[in-house]
C-alpha cells in the first residue's frame, strides 16, 4: 500500500504481486477536510486465518527504501555466541556464554543478563543470513530491557562491525520490559550498503547508560 495526505496530490495505492489494483487506487484529495499531514499510526488486520509476515513500513525521506522495494523477505538472526565484551552478569549468576540467556525465540523475561554500572556492554555473535542472499536493504536491531529498580537507568543498543561499536537510541528504562527498533539502512562503518558478509561478521548487544 502505498499512501499519502494531501487536499490536492494525495495517493491511495494497492499493488499485488507488483501491478497496481486500479480498483482501489486513488489519487486527489485524501485529507478530507483534516488537518494531520502524516500517518502516527497503521493498523493490519486479517480474517479468516490469514498470516501475514514479511512486515515493512517506508516513507519519502532520504535517499534509500523510499519507494516500492518489491518483493522482500525479512530475515530473524539471533545469538549464537560470545562477543567482543561479556561484562554483564546473567540470571544464571555468572558472565560466562551470556548469550545463551538472550537467544530464545520468541523473547522470554525467564532470562536476561544485564549490569548496574554506566558503559558496561554485552555483545553476541549472531546466526548468517541464509545462503544465497545478496541484496539487503537494511537491518533492525531488536532489544527488549527493563530496570530492575526504582533507581534510574538507561539502555542503549549496540552493534559492532568491523571491530567498531555503534549505538542506536538511549532508552529510558522502567520496570516493565519493553520492546526497542533500531534501523541500520546502511552500514554505519562503511556508509554504504550493508553485505551479506558484513552481516553475518557483525556483533550485537546492550551497554548500560
Amino acid at each position: 500500500m502505498h499512501a499519502k495526505i494531501s487536499d490536492t496530490v494525495g495517493v491511495a495505492e494497492i499493488r499485488i504481486d507488483g501491478a497496481t489494483i486500479a480498483d482501489v487506487t486513488y489519487s486527489g484529495d485524501t485529507k478530507n477536510a483534516g488537518t494531520n499531514t502524516s500517518f502516527d499510526s497503521v493498523q493490519v488486520s486479517a480474517s479468516g486465518g490469514h498470516n501475514i509476515s514479511d512486515f515493512y513500513i517506508c516513507d519519502t525521506t532520504g535517499s534509500r527504501n523510499n519507494t516500492w522495494l518489491g518483493d522482500v523477505v525479512v530475515r530473524t538472526l539471533t545469538p549464537n555466541g560470545n562477543g567482543n565484551s561479556s561484562q554483564f552478569v546473567g540470571s544464571d549468576s555468572d558472565s560466562v556464554n551470556n548469550y545463551l540467556l538472550v537467544n530464545e525465540q520468541p523473547v522470554s523475561s525467564a532470562q536476561y543478563t544485564g549490569s548496574p554500572t554506566t558503559g558496561q556492554r554485552d555483545s553476541y555473535t549472531m546466526t548468517d543470513l541464509p545462503a544465497g542472499v545478496t541484496n539487503i536493504l537494511g537491518m533492525q536491531l531488536n532489544t527488549y530491557m527493563a530496570k530492575s529498580d526504582a533507581t534510574a537507568a538507561s539502555g542503549k543498543p549496540l552493534l559492532r562491525t568491523n571491530s567498531t561499536n555503534y549505538y542506536g537510541t538511549t532508552r529510558i528504562l522502567g520496570t516493565t520490559y519493553q520492546a526497542y527498533t533500531d534501523v541500520f539502512e546502511i552500514n554505519p562503518n562503511t556508509s554504504t550498503a550493508w553485505t551479506a558478509t558484513d552481516i553475518n561478521g557483525l556483533e550485537t548487544g546492550l551497554e548500560v547508560g
